[in-house]
């Protein structure tokens, strides 16, 4: 395909993209809990290419170097295949699609507490975009780590899949809406709170 009709059909995808999220409330919501969950930051590889939510991005750790995956909708390197449950699971429960429990540098302990429409709204926004191929690459983990086949029992001992609500200021919405925020959507504790051997926090 030459360059000019290669270009004219990326600028119709974006703008057909562009004008249905002008149009479809849950995608503008959606991109709205993105952003207040800061999906992006971790999801693009803002070091390098930048491809906006395109994975590649090595989040650091002391137990290694986890690369964030591709979550934009292709089908075949990112989230493009993936059922509205394939998603609640990831985010809410820490298990993909093909049945793997997630390490928990992808903070689903405290997604966990998000309600499903805004984890919906959010893969409404995220199937919006502009499909990017780009594979996936293995995480850069040191050797005492145990597999992912070990991340179930992590998950029994230390995600809280059940929350309590927010104690304090019950009748105030606004306090509540913060409290959800801060707590499940924003995931503020994930880096705000020092964590055990574990990687739990305490």
């Amino acid at each position: 395909m030459h360059a000019l009709p290669l270009l004219t059909l990326s600028l119709t995808l974006l703008t057909a993209a562009g004008a249905r999220a002008a149009t479809d409330p849950a995608i503008s919501r959606g991109e709205y809990l993105a952003t207040a969950a800061g999906c992006s930051s971790c999801h693009t590889d803002s070091e390098h290419d930048g491809l906006p939510y395109a994975g590649g991005h090595r989040l650091e750790t002391p137990y290694g170097n986890f690369v964030v995956p591709n979550i934009t909708p292709d089908r075949q390197t990112g989230i493009g295949g993936w059922t509205d449950a394939d998603f609640l699971a990831a985010v809410r429960d820490g298990v993909s699609p093909a049945g793997d429990h997630y390490y928990p540098a992808f903070p689903y302990a405290s997604y966990a507490g998000m309600t499903e429409r805004d984890v919906l709204d959010i893969k409404a926004y995220l199937d919006s975009l502009p499909a990017i191929e780009r594979p996936n690459e293995a995480h850069e983990l040191a050797w005492y780590l145990p597999g992912r086949w070990a991340m179930w029992i992590w998950q029994a001992l230390f995600a809280p899949w059940e929350y309590p609500a927010p104690a304090g200021s019950d009748g105030d919405a606004e306090w509540q809406r913060g409290a959800y925020l801060v707590r499940h959507l924003g995931h503020c504790g994930e880096c705000h709170t020092p964590r055990d051997w574990f990687g739990a926090l305490r």
